[in-house]
């Protein structure tokens, strides 16, 4: 298959660098979309990127997937695409790990478009340059083929899932298939439901020891004409065949793991117009019904709130990756910020940190993190997909270093930074959005206990205190102005006399 190279596609690469990481926004001149899909570290300093590109052609856009190699500074040292008019790879809005990397290789599942507007599903194997080993087709004569997953099986061979689109019959049944080690199809699975049957899968997993398959999604429940979209825990045997289907709430599960001690875990979002939720669980294969532990508790019920995908630390702790967004609610702009989150293995919350790399404002920018990976260092890697609304949008690939800093000050700047004292008090019981602001921002907190800390500090990135007031923390959630400060990083303080005080970063852009 024909590859295409960098010095004929005219690419502008914006890279910023920072001892911490990097961010790197690469864009090609013939192309007027781009999603970031994959983000691995190849050897020490060299990284792996990897996303769909719609170019455009004598007027007409399809999509290529493109592959490329970066530097430790994120600078772009390679580029190649696969993909033509008449075999087209499309973007799956509703998928995140299409990607995965295994021993010197990389893998991909996803969906391609032919000639005849016939969708099928792919399985391509590419070395670590971007050139393409292998590529397996699977198709279905009567519907529409969408993988969204693929894993590595017990047996060296592949599992995939995802789900057939039957449009005749309208229904949405769930997808597995299984190949050898090559990606050569060895049986699938077209898994049914009752009425209404509609699911999917988009995270698959086999368990060590047991080999039985775990598939992740959603399902619909209740009536064909009166339904609603559930969480979906699929539990197989080795050949595919059912044994149990399991829900825990309204929303839908994203990703799954096989942490250190072979148990599972589980992340996704529940579905609300306004008020949607991250969740997080852990399960052992032998009592899927039964939770070790559960969370739903990640920031405020708003607008975007969701883990897309996870991965465990060396320590055993859990780093997850989502989105979040509250500024549609108090000024009706959708602007989505990245989330990620750490847990330590029995589930409770270390940190929450919020990045926000759209540079559009004033208009509706969703931002989701589309995979995670950690590097040898224990750094992490994210790919994100931005999309503004009528704005050419990058692929976007950041470095961060174990403590969450990219490449730049607003998010690698610490209290520490500004003389503040050590926070002796867990803060995660106070929540401040939007973060970053503009001219006003929320305070809202959980704990009744929080009402204690009412004397109130702002400090600038230089630890001079610019305000300092008594603020009324009676009801459970204050509006604050910003409109006096100018664009930067902010500490602010919230104190009480006798049980010391919480601390939070503020980052004012406009």
């Amino acid at each position: 298959m024909r590859c295409i190279l960098a010095s004929i596609l005219f690419l502008i690469v914006n890279s910023s660098r920072s001892q911490g990481g990097f961010n790197s926004r690469i864009v090609s001149q013939i192309s007027i979309s781009h999603v970031s899909k994959a983000f691995f570290e190849t050897s020490d300093g060299n990284y792996f990127a990897a996303g769909i590109s719609y170019d455009t052609l004598n007027g007409q856009s399809f999509g290529r997937i493109v592959t490329m190699g970066l530097n430790s500074n994120g600078q772009l040292q390679w580029i190649k695409k696969i993909g033509s008019k008449q075999f087209q790879y499309i973007d799956n809005s509703f998928s995140s790990r299409t990607f995965f990397k295994l021993n010197n290789y990389i893998y991909q599942t996803g969906i391609v478009k032919d000639s005849n507007n016939k969708y099928k599903g792919v399985l391509i194997k590419f070395d670590l340059n971007g050139d393409t080993i292998w590529q397996k087709i699977f198709l279905d004569p009567n519907k529409d083929l969408i993988p969204q997953m693929c894993a590595n099986s017990v047996d060296g061979g592949f599992l995939i899932t995802g789900f057939f689109q039957d449009f005749i019959n309208q229904t949405q049944p769930g997808l597995l298939i299984k190949t050898d080690a090559n990606g050569n199809e060895l049986w699938r699975k077209e898994i049914h439901k009752a009425v209404p049957d509609v699911m999917d899968g988009k995270g698959i997993i086999q368990d060590s020891a047991t080999k039985k398959i775990i598939i992740v999604g959603y399902q619909y429940k209740y009536t064909a004409t009166d339904f609603n979209s559930f969480d979906n825990l699929l539990i197989l045997d080795s050949l595919g065949n059912v044994i149990q289907q399991l829900s825990n709430t309204i929303g839908v599960t994203e990703d799954i793991i096989q942490t250190k001690d072979k148990n599972l875990v589980v992340v996704g979002g529940t579905i609300g117009s306004d008020t949607s939720r991250s969740f997080i669980y852990k399960f052992n294969i032998n009592s899927p019904s039964q939770k070790i532990w559960q969370n739903f508790e990640f920031g405020s019920p708003t607008y975007v709130n969701y883990f897309s995908c996870l991965r465990e630390l060396k320590n055993g702790d859990l780093l997850i990756a989502g989105s979040y967004d509250t500024s549609m609610l108090i000024t009706g702009i959708q602007q989505g910020l990245n989330r990620i989150t750490r847990l330590n293995s029995s589930g409770t919350l270390i940190s929450n940190r919020f990045y926000k790399y759209s540079n559009h404002d004033s208009t509706n920018c969703t931002s989701q993190i589309l995979s995670l990976e950690i590097d040898s260092k224990g750094g992490w890697l994210t790919s994100t997909k931005i999309n503004c609304s009528s704005f050419l949008n990058p692929f976007h690939f950041t470095k961060y270093d174990s403590t969450g800093c990219d490449s730049s000050a607003a998010y690698c700047a610490t209290a520490n930074l500004v003389g503040i004292q050590k926070v002796n008090r867990d803060n995660s019981d106070l929540c401040i959005f939007p973060n970053p602001a503009q001219d006003q921002v929320q305070i809202q907190f959980s704990n009744a206990e929080i009402q204690k800390f009412n004397h109130f500090q702002i400090f600038n990135s230089i630890g001079q205190v610019i305000r300092e007031e008594e603020i009324d923390l009676t009801n459970n959630k204050v509006l604050l102005s910003t409109k006096e400060l100018p664009n930067g990083i902010y500490i602010l303080t919230f104190n009480a006399n006798t049980e010391g005080r919480i601390v939070k970063k503020l980052v004012i852009s406009r």
